[in-house]
């Protein structure tokens, strides 16, 4: 038995026994002003119980599951809607956009000092050595506080090389600066830069237990070197958080009227733009820049750019002829048939009665009756035989079908012939 379908916004619903068809709406009005729907339906059919004498009868409505929003490209869904990665737009995140604005890039200052209270090893110039990792930690863990204190934006410490001098720390102080107000913000973090450094002669002690943390270091007066490093734009689009990987290289800054973007090949901006002739779309693929073209109402356009011009109607035109054309050879073909069959069976005709006319033109044939009162029987075999001029001897037989034509002008009508009756002979 199917159960009641309920659409309900807060109430109760009441319920049904089995077996009864019923055709129920009950309203209710609660201080909530809630209302509630119930329609029970049934297939019709018979019950042992008491029926309801409406006799109106519905059909379960199977419920549904709508299908998961699936977001492309490291989208999440949210709710009904996908929340795209930078970069990427459209309902389900499928569209790579062609000018991504570039509000916050990365700089980097050139940071040189020289610690005193630590000793160098030969095995601190290799990157990859336990004592140069062992430094390092201690360096970051000790300095970052105050490059946090002193530069807006700060991001992170990255050594670059340890050299000998007591310890000769090269570094970049790498910093979010709004390409707005680059040139001012990043002028003023490298003072803020050289001025705390230039005032500091050791970390402030700690009296943690961790050697990094407990580790203090101490600079050599004078010997502290702040540098600024030029804005690298090239790879400003070259950042895993602004573009995805996959398409990073398709895409350039480009500086558009104060504000810096990443373009596209596709955008108008790009100095080698794909154009698509202004008739189509260009978007970004894995592949590269494609275009998808347009149609109108009297044109189809294709090619890589958009470039071929398609005419529908001369395409429906040369269609049209091609099947007049097709139409007109298969009419001509059948004439052709229909004239050769007429001439072939005419010709043959003729052929055939000429050919007769002159067989028995060129052949003399007599008939050589019998004497007088001798009686003419049938022969035994169905021929007959006659002088052939011509040949040796001037005698010859020559076997002759039934359909030949006798010469009468030479039978001798005065001859009385007795022809006897046709015996049937076995061969």
């Amino acid at each position: 038995m199917a159960p009641p379908l309920s659409v309900s916004t807060g109430s109760s619903v009441p319920t049904r026994k089995p077996g009864t068809v019923t055709s129920l709406v009950t309203q209710t009005q609660s201080s909530s002003t809630s209302t509630s729907v119930t329609v029970p339906t049934k297939i019709p059919g018979t019950s042992s119980h008491p029926t309801n004498p409406t006799g109106t009868t519905t059909t379960a409505v199977p419920a549904t599951t709508l299908e998961p929003l699936r977001c492309q490209n490291g989208g999440t869904p949210l709710a009904n809607k996908c929340l795209c990665l930078s970069g990427f737009t459209g309902e389900r995140c499928e569209t790579v956009m062609n000018n991504i604005n570039i509000d916050v890039v990365k700089a980097e200052i050139n940071v040189t000092v020289v610690v005193t209270n630590m000793n160098f090893s030969e095995s601190m110039e290799d990157p990859t050595s336990t004592a140069f990792k062992v430094f390092v930690e201690i360096f970051r863990t000790r300095m970052d506080p105050i490059y946090r204190e002193t530069v807006p934006g700060f991001l992170s410490i990255e050594v670059i090389q340890l050299s000998k001098g007591s310890v000769v720390v090269d570094q970049h102080v790498v910093l979010d600066v709004p390409y707005a107000s680059y040139a001012s913000v990043y002028t003023q973090a490298v003072a803020n830069v050289s001025a705390r450094l230039k005032a500091t002669n050791c970390t402030s002690s700690s009296t943690s237990t961790s050697p990094a943390e407990s580790q203090e270091l101490c600079f050599k007066a004078n010997a502290t070197h702040v540098n600024t490093v030029p804005l690298m734009m090239a790879g400003v689009c070259l950042n895993n958080s602004t573009i995805s990987q996959s398409y990073q290289k398709y895409f350039l800054p480009v500086n558009v009227l104060g504000q810096l973007m990443c373009v596209s090949n596709c955008s108008i901006h790009h100095p080698d733009t794909y154009a698509c002739n202004g008739r189509g779309y260009c978007y970004i693929q894995l592949g590269g820049p494609t275009c998808y073209c347009q149609h109108s109402d009297w044109y189809w356009f294709t090619g890589s750019h958009c470039e071929q011009v398609v005419s529908k109607v001369g395409v429906a035109v040369g269609v049209a002829l091609g099947l007049v054309v097709l139409l007109l050879v298969i009419l001509v073909l059948a004439i052709c048939l229909g004239w050769r069959r007429h001439w072939s069976g005419k010709h043959s005709v003729a052929d055939l009665e000429e050919s007769q006319e002159k067989w028995y033109n060129n052949e003399e044939w007599e008939w050589n009756a019998p004497p007088q009162g001798i009686t003419a029987r049938t022969p035994t075999a169905p021929s007959w035989t006659g002088n052939i001029p011509g040949t040796e001897g001037g005698t010859g037989s020559h076997r002759v079908s039934s359909s030949f034509r006798p010469s009468l002008d030479k039978v001798d009508t005065s001859l009385q012939t007795q022809i006897a009756r046709p015996q049937v002979t076995r061969i």
